[in-house]
């Protein structure tokens, strides 16, 4: 069973060898990586020009046009039974792909795909764990994006043709968008692989990585709301208003937080995060701040305590 990879990048010719070479290096030999270079203008043209592996095909668009619009183009272009992203800033651990691919050969086909657990890094050291426990059905995500990101899914090749192509117009939450299209059908889940691992880097240069764009993650979220508040219950909308809080809690913007925060309660006050970091925020930035520490704290704690062998290869 081949799996096509589809790794989009752009001007990330520092990291973008780590992400190939976790794909090409892995246990699962029956792949082709499909890089998508989408208008990079620094030196990933020769960093590609480096591989001499069959395995590896290398697309280039002349002007820049989105990461979807590159994941689209991947995925137009793969032949394998089975298609995964990888964003070219993040690394699959060795055997991922093998231990994907082993639970979708057994599993229905309602499975349409699996996500796995994923481990976040921040200035080179082990930072955050989420681990995946249970599958995930399209009633998880009307509350909340529960699968993670491009880079810790593998899909059955048909699913594109069913739930349709990456939005285009997107500028954030493109993941959770397409997440919701595909498990959509009734019956439709994602499959957790909880000792398949996907490493997610952080980083604070630039703003390359959509993720880390606030402005464009402010008008990505409102226009995911505005595409699917229909299909997301009060306590799905709330927590994009409390995701946008967190965002521009973290840079920040204690204000802005403050009204998102708000927000979020009068759509759904039942939720007690909510209240805490609104509750903090009316401390000011130092409360805010504060609040938010002892967050990221509680998040290491469990992250030592989880999955500390499968973390360390």
């Amino acid at each position: 069973m081949t799996v096509s990879v589809v790794v989009p990048t752009y001007n990330r010719a520092e990291t973008l060898p780590r992400a190939i070479e976790s794909v090409l290096d892995g246990t699962y030999d029956d792949v082709e990586l499909h890089v998508v270079d989408d208008g990079s203008t620094d030196d990933t043209p020769s960093v590609l020009d480096r591989y001499d592996d069959d395995r590896l095909v290398a697309h280039r668009f002349e002007q820049n046009r989105g990461a979807n619009a590159a994941r689209n183009h991947g995925v137009d272009a793969a032949t394998g039974e089975y298609v995964a992203f990888l964003d070219s800033d993040d690394a699959y651990t060795e055997t991922y792909l093998e231990r994907c691919v082993a639970m979708l050969v057994g599993a229905p086909d309602y499975c349409v795909g699996t996500y796995a657990s994923r481990v976040w890094y921040r200035d080179g050291r082990r930072w955050n764990l989420t681990v995946a426990d249970d599958d995930v059905t399209h009633e998880d995500l009307r509350r909340k994006n529960a699968v993670g990101g491009f880079s810790n899914v593998v899909f059955r090749r048909g699913l594109f043709e069913t739930a349709g192509m990456l939005d285009e117009t997107l500028e954030s939450s493109q993941d959770y968008d397409f997440f919701l299209r595909a498990l959509e059908p009734d019956g439709h889940r994602l499959v957790a692989v909880s000792d398949a691992v996907v490493r997610y880097y952080l980083h604070d240069e630039g703003a390359t990585r959509i993720g880390d764009d606030l402005g464009a993650k402010t008008d990505g979220r409102r226009r995911f709301l505005d595409k699917h508040r229909d299909r997301l219950t009060a306590a799905g909308v709330a927590n994009q208003h409390y995701q946008l809080g967190m965002a521009h809690a973290r840079a920040g913007d204690t204000a802005t937080a403050r009204r998102w925060f708000w927000r979020g309660l009068r759509t759904d006050p039942s939720n007690w995060r909510h209240w805490y970091h609104f509750l903090a925020s009316l401390g000011g930035t130092p409360g805010l701040r504060g609040a938010v520490g002892l967050k990221i704290r509680a998040k290491r704690r469990v992250y030592r305590r989880l999955h500390e062998s499968e973390l360390s290869r």
